[in-house]
């Protein structure tokens, strides 16, 4: 058709393909690079006087001068499959474990814009996980954007998968950017398992792949999440990680020769974050209750980023590798976790009861004075009293989580 631009391959680099011939391209535009493999996905990086430089979403190495590049003016829509659940895709939307599938295709923007402010709806109403501290102590509204903050090796795979099989959500949509091939696995099976898997579309961009793919995964995980919202359904969109999606605009960003500005990251990423949380969140039609996992360093060490990302999300669940060590899962801080919404969704007495817990496990801090002869005192004493009923509750492993009325009418009882 005289509609597609067709250009030639006129130089090929370890990061970029330059190519001329392209017209009335623009940078963002997915183009198909045509080679000896067949046709390859791409995306328009940079637009220059008389040439484009592109760049692959996959590897490559059959790219040769004068290999055609076609750009259908697509812009940044991407045809998908409409039927998703249950399945894997990769950053091009390429289904990975489907035996059977329609040849039923639409066209997906991924890079939509965020629901206007005065469109999107109240957070009015809780958002059920399935997990005793998140509901009790930190419940997540409907529409809510979370931060989940975790270093290596506190569960915070198994958490997500609990989440995601036992949420209240019509379908989750889980976005796994930058993950180890074998953690992959690992979490499809073991962590979200076959109840899981049924109700969820997962889209992988693993640690190997190029950063345009991650940034890209990113993108269209975001894009199907916004579909399903626009069908006025109750999406739960898991995110991880955010870091890891920041360190792919970092990469592609010094490659553009960006500078960086705060702790190695360049201005792109502190302008990109911001755009792709704020497409999250209820709209007029459904919501996305969104949770993006973190990964944190030691405390004492100045993290640009997780402050920017706290700024910018409605709360933060914090887990806690000391709580790890103890064996008690999940091993989330219930006095750093924190829900901005929560006093939206219950009463004051129940918020005084939230409180009242969260001052018992504060004392309970003491509990190692007396390790060294130290005696208990009389707050102390009442909080060891209740702390085994409590801890049992609270710390719930892979346990079913209780309903929310049943849930509320023990934690007051403490």
């Amino acid at each position: 058709p005289s509609s597609i631009a067709c250009g030639q391959v006129t130089n090929v680099s370890n990061n970029y393909i330059q190519v001329n011939g392209l017209g009335q391209s623009k940078a963002g535009d997915f183009c198909y690079l045509e080679s000896t493999e067949g046709f390859n996905l791409c995306k328009i990086n940079k637009i220059n006087v008389d040439s484009a430089e592109v760049a692959l979403l996959g590897e490559s190495k059959q790219i040769n001068t004068g290999d055609r590049v076609l750009n259908y003016h697509q812009g940044s829509q991407l045809k998908i499959s409409k039927d998703l659940a249950g399945q894997i895709l990769n950053s091009s939307g390429k289904i990975l474990n489907a035996h059977s599938m329609s040849d039923s295709k639409t066209l997906i923007d991924l890079e939509a814009a965020p629901p206007h402010c005065l469109n999107r709806k109240s957070i009015n109403r809780s958002f059920i996980t399935g997990n005793n501290i998140i509901d009790g102590l930190c419940t997540l509204g409907i529409g809510q954007r979370i931060g989940l903050f975790a270093p290596a090796g506190t569960g915070k795979s198994t958490l997500l998968g609990q989440i995601a099989s036992e949420s209240e959500a019509d379908i989750n949509v889980i976005a796994l950017i930058g993950e180890r091939g074998r953690e992959v696995q690992e979490f499809i099976n073991d962590s979200l398992g076959e109840t899981g898997l049924k109700k969820s579309v997962i889209i992988v961009a693993t640690a190997d792949e190029t950063a345009l793919a991650r940034e890209n995964a990113a993108l269209l995980a975001t894009a199907i999440a916004e579909r399903y919202r626009n069908q006025g359904l109750n999406v739960l969109f898991l995110f991880d990680s955010l870091t890891r999606y920041a360190r792919a605009i970092r990469d592609l960003a010094l490659l553009n020769g960006e500078l960086p500005v705060r702790e190695g990251y360049p201005p792109s990423v502190y302008s990109k974050l911001p755009i792709l949380l704020e497409r999250t969140g209820n709209n007029s039609k459904g919501s996305i209750t969104a949770i993006y996992t973190v990964l944190t360093q030691q405390e004492h060490v100045q993290d640009a980023l997780k402050e920017e990302i706290i700024g910018l999300l409605d709360g933060h669940i914090v887990l806690d590798p000391e709580l790890a060590k103890k064996q008690l899962y999940p091993a989330i801080n219930i006095e750093k976790s924190i829900s901005r919404c929560i006093t939206r969704l219950h009463n004051h007495d129940y918020l005084e009861s939230v409180s009242k817990i969260k001052k018992i496990f504060n004392t309970l801090q003491d509990e190692e004075l007396l390790m060294f002869g130290g005696e208990a005192s009389e707050e102390l004493a009442s909080a060891l009293k209740i702390k085994p009923e409590l801890f049992n509750l609270l710390y719930q492993g892979r346990n079913k989580g209780l309903d929310l009325e049943e849930l509320k009418s023990k934690l007051t009882s403490f």
